[in-house]
């Protein structure tokens, strides 16, 4: 079986967690958050799996 990938932009996880994109951007410069990729224009694109990570890093 077949899944699809869903990629989130940084504005979705900033919606999702109610903070502004600059602080989900700050999170990826700190190390906090890893993107899966980043677009050519310098974008960058994450997994729910991407999140949970940082997620779990911050219950620990």
């Amino acid at each position: 079986m077949e899944t699809d990938l869903v990629y989130l932009t940084t504005k979705e996880i900033a919606d999702r967690y109610r903070v502004y994109p600059s602080t989900v951007r700050r999170w990826v410069e700190k190390g906090l958050l890893k993107p899966s990729f980043i677009t050519p224009g310098g974008h960058y694109r994450f997994t729910p799996a991407d999140i949970e990570a940082l997620v779990q890093g911050a219950a620990a």
